[in-house]
């Protein structure tokens, strides 16, 4: 539950006033005199009408925004607010936000703190600074750099807070910049140096502050892009292998497969989405490899195994080789065959190996002239030969 006298910023975006990153209500159920990039003061929640009463306190810049998110994250979370209040301050003097400097103190109590800095000892100063992308450290929560003081001669450690930065980022970093088409940020840093100590007061950027889901989806579509589907390795490569590096739970086959498989980027979303669900990971991890980016597919029937190569958007048949029985011992040896036929098919002729008429081998031709890219006339034939080759 909010306390009395948190502060908060509010921020609008289109027809939505947010209280922080990821709450918001809708402009219309917001009353009183309701100005963008102010800090407000709690007064109070009325947990049956679900209104939220504040007061403002003064005008507010884009880093503290994000910190007073961090702040109230936990506090909002499970509070149903749906109207806000804003209402008219009284005689009693407020300190503007703008005129108090808030400082986080440790990650465990995140409470922004109003310090009145009267020695001479503890000026604030405020520089431009640069923080490079590719050297940044990420965080559940915040993104972290290294910054050298120009006149303390030292080099310190800022950080910007947004709650939708994680951990696994510190893998993606080098298509992080690539989606946002920068490399290095320009902020405004705040600090003070307390007995020799380098305390962080306030940093203001134009872009890290506010990086959303959006902006993630063209992370995540850029790594994939690069480290896969351009990828320009000469193997057949594991998908739960590829998915490693990121070390991030909710990163899984199932979430790549879901990125990988709509209308929008395959002309064979049918196809591959059909051959995933069949596809026996209890023989072999589903794979894929380059140029073109085709996926590797072993499906059981019965008790024949079937190697399966569909690419992903280039005009080529579906190849369709038959195992036969096989026990698990020789399944690993007579696969690799197969990876080495598959391999050698990228870049050689198709044409003169499908003319042997090899026992064993199958080849479907798509047909895009037919709705789905002739999915329900390739799916026919699919199970033709599986069905026919027991």
């Amino acid at each position: 539950m909010l306390n009395k006298n948190n502060i908060i910023v509010l921020k609008k975006y289109g027809d939505l006033v947010f209280l922080g990153t990821t709450v918001s209500v809708s402009i219309e159920d917001v009353s009183g005199d309701f100005i963008e990039n102010y800090c407000y003061r709690v007064l109070n929640f009325d947990s049956i009408t679900q209104t939220l009463d504040l007061i403002p306190e003064g005008k507010a810049n884009s880093s503290v925004f994000a910190q007073t998110s961090a702040v109230i994250r936990d506090s909002i979370k499970n509070m149903e607010i749906k109207k806000i209040s804003i209402k008219q301050p009284s005689n009693k003097q407020y300190i503007a936000a703008s005129s108090v400097y808030k400082h986080f103190e440790s990650n465990e109590e995140r409470n922004i703190l109003s310090t009145d800095y009267q020695s001479n000892e503890a000026l604030p100063n405020t520089i431009k600074i640069e923080c490079d992308l590719r050297e940044a450290e990420f965080g559940e929560g915040e993104i972290k750099f290294s910054v050298f003081l120009k006149k303390e001669k030292t080099d310190v450690i800022v950080s910007i807070i947004n709650l939708s930065f994680h951990n696994y980022f510190n893998s993606v970093k080098n298509y992080i910049w690539k989606a946002l088409g920068e490399k290095k940020i320009e902020c405004t840093l705040t600090y003070l140096i307390v007995d020799g100590q380098f305390k962080q007061i306030l940093i203001e950027d134009s872009i890290l502050s506010f990086i959303d889901e959006s902006i993630l989806n063209k992370i995540d579509d850029k790594w994939i892009e690069t480290e896969i589907v351009k990828s320009s390795s000469n193997t057949i490569t594991s998908v739960d292998k590829i998915i490693e590096i990121l070390n991030c739970s909710g990163k899984d086959q199932k979430w790549l497969l879901n990125k990988l498989f709509t209308t929008d980027k395959t002309r064979h979303y049918q196809h591959l989405s059909f051959l995933s669900l069949r596809h026996d990971i209890n023989y072999f991890q589903l794979s894929f490899v380059s140029r073109p980016f085709s996926f590797v597919f072993v499906i059981k029937e019965l008790d024949s195994l079937f190697v399966v190569w569909e690419t992903y958007s280039t005009k080529e048949a579906t190849y369709i080789w038959n195992m036969g029985v096989i026990d698990e011992e020789a399944f690993q040896n007579e696969l690799a065959k197969y990876f080495e036929i598959i391999l050698y098919l990228r870049n050689n002729n198709k044409l003169k190996y499908k003319k042997h008429n090899l026992a064993g081998f199958y080849c479907i031709e798509h047909n895009y002239q037919l709705p789905e890219n002739g999915f329900e006339k390739w799916k026919t034939e699919f199970q033709s030969i599986v069905s026919r080759s027991l």
